[in-house]
C-alpha cells in the first residue's frame, strides 16, 4: 500500500467520529463497466489496508480509484456510493482544478488565497491539474452550508463544478494514476515531502467567510 495514500487518509479522517465508514470506489478507464464500492468501517486499519491493496491491484489493470471525502453511515451496499442522506460527517472542503500547463499559476492562486489549503494533490500527467483540501477543525454535519462553500471555492479557483457537493468522491492519491501528494502551499518555495503536522485547520464558518468576502 502506498505510504502517501495511508498518510492522506489518516489525516483526512483523523477527527471523524465513530461509527462511520469511508467509501472507496474503482474507476473504470473505459467508463462503461459497473464500478463497485467498498465501505470500510472507520478505525479498522486491517480492512482499509486490504481495500487499498485490492484497488492497487485493479490499478495495475488500468482502473483508477476514488474516495468519498465525507464519511458514510452504515448500511450502504456494494453498488452504492451514497447520497447526502447517507453522509455522517465532512472533514474537509476541496476543489478539483484542471488545466494543462497551468499548474504553477494554480499553485500561486492557492498561495495568495486568504486561507491556504491544508494539502494539495498534484497530477504529474500530461494534462496537469490538482486537488486542494482544507481540513476542518471539526468535521461538519451542516452539509447545505458546506455545499455553498464548495461552490464558492470552485468559482474562486475556476474548478470543476461537478465536485461541489458534499457526497462527491475524489481520485485517490497514490493509486489513481499519476496523482501524488505535495505539502502545504508555500509561495516562492519548492514543495517538500508531506508533513502532516504542518496542516492548517480552519472552521467551516471561517473558510466560508474567506470565500465570500475576502477572496476577490
Amino acid at each position: 500500500m502506498p505510504e502517501e495514500t495511508a498518510l492522506f487518509l489518516d489525516s483526512l479522517f483523523a477527527q471523524c467520529r465513530l461509527p462511520a465508514s469511508i467509501s472507496f470506489s474503482a474507476l473504470d478507464p473505459r467508463g462503461s463497466r459497473p464500478t463497485p464500492s467498498r465501505h470500510v468501517p472507520l478505525g479498522n486499519p486491517a480492512i482499509q489496508a486490504d481495500t487499498l491493496l485490492r484497488l492497487q491491484a485493479a490499478n495495475r489493470l488500468g482502473w483508477g480509484a476514488c474516495v468519498g471525502i465525507a464519511t458514510r453511515r452504515a448500511g450502504l451496499g456494494r453498488w452504492s456510493r451514497g447520497s447526502r442522506r447517507d453522509l455522517a460527517e465532512l472533514p474537509a472542503l476541496f476543489v478539483d482544478i484542471d488545466g494543462p500547463g497551468n499548474t504553477q499559476r494554480q499553485l500561486s492562486q492557492l498561495a495568495d488565497f486568504a486561507l491556504p489549503p491544508s494539502c494539495i494533490v498534484l497530477s504529474s500527467g500530461p494534462q496537469g491539474g490538482l486537488h486542494a483540501y482544507w481540513n476542518l477543525t471539526t468535521p461538519t454535519r451542516h452539509f447545505e452550508h458546506a455545499d455553498r462553500a464548495l461552490r464558492g471555492l470552485a468559482a474562486r479557483f475556476n474548478a470543476d463544478p461537478v465536485l461541489t457537493i458534499t457526497h462527491s468522491m475524489c481520485k485517490l492519491c497514490g493509486i489513481s494514476p499519476r496523482w501524488t501528494i505535495k505539502s502545504k502551499v508555500t509561495k516562492g518555495q519548492d514543495f517538500l515531502s508531506l508533513r502532516w503536522e504542518r496542516l492548517l485547520l480552519c472552521s467551516l464558518l471561517t473558510l466560508a467567510y474567506a470565500v465570500l468576502f475576502v477572496a476577490s
